[in-house]
């Protein structure tokens, strides 16, 4: 993909259904986009989504289809989940600068 930036702005949600994954990319950039995304329960998701609204038990279909039009046909439920998911986005972040200058000044300090 060329243009990621370009891709996300086209994207209603991010649905993830993996059966195992250590690292979800499409999860981290559906968080860092602050897409609506619903995710299978597994514990790479759980450790990401942390909230139960934004999981589907993994390989029930029908919890899966309930979560998609639950999200897709309610505003509310879509701005809820976008709430979120922005909270996760400020959990999971951090300043990489700043993260480099604290380990270099505490080594520093040696």
């Amino acid at each position: 993909i060329e243009n990621i930036n370009l891709e996300f702005e086209y994207i209603d949600i991010c649905v993830s259904a993996s059966r195992m994954d250590l690292c979800p990319n499409s999860v981290l950039e559906s968080i860092a986009y602050e897409k609506p995304i619903i995710a299978s329960d597994i514990e790479a998701h759980k450790f990401l989504l942390h909230y139960d609204e934004l999981l589907f038990e993994q390989g029930n279909k029908v919890d899966l289809c309930k979560s998609m039009f639950n999200l897709l046909s309610s505003e509310h439920e879509k701005n809820k989940n976008i709430s979120l998911v922005k909270i996760r986005k400020k959990v999971l972040s951090f300043d990489w600068n700043k993260e480099l200058y604290n380990i270099l000044k505490n080594i520093s300090r040696r």
